[in-house]
């Protein structure tokens, strides 16, 4: 299977068309300001073996960081968020640290892309 890419172009251009420019800042605006939080939320309750706040916290992620074309955050997010609901706590230290490399990767590949995050 492939891996998913760090960020689809394809869902920016699908912002721009729908609503210009602004929507487009409005996304990435709105994914800056949430979806640092939802990372430290699921990282807190990986730690504190939260599976149903970890679950939540990942299903969070999943919609903020398909709204700006974080494919590979979404993927990593939709495997902690399915690890926790089927209460697979062996499994969440390695998908934890899997999701903060993809949110890495996503916030340098923004960047690159013209679109920063700060």
């Amino acid at each position: 299977m492939t891996a998913p890419p760090v960020l689809d172009p394809v869902a920016l251009e699908r912002l721009r068309r729908i609503g210009g420019d602004a929507l487009e800042r409005q996304m990435l605006a709105l994914f800056r300001e949430a979806a640092p939080r939802h990372v430290v939320e699921v990282r807190a309750a990986a730690a504190a073996g939260d599976l149903a706040a970890l679950a939540r916290a990942a299903h969070a992620l999943v919609s903020n960081a398909g709204n700006v074309g974080g494919s590979e955050v979404v993927a990593c997010a939709r495997s902690l968020e399915a690890a926790a609901a089927a209460r697979r706590s062996a499994e969440v230290p390695a998908l934890t640290a899997a999701l903060d490399a993809a949110f890495g990767r996503l916030e340098a590949g923004l960047a690159a892309a013209g679109k920063a995050l700060g």
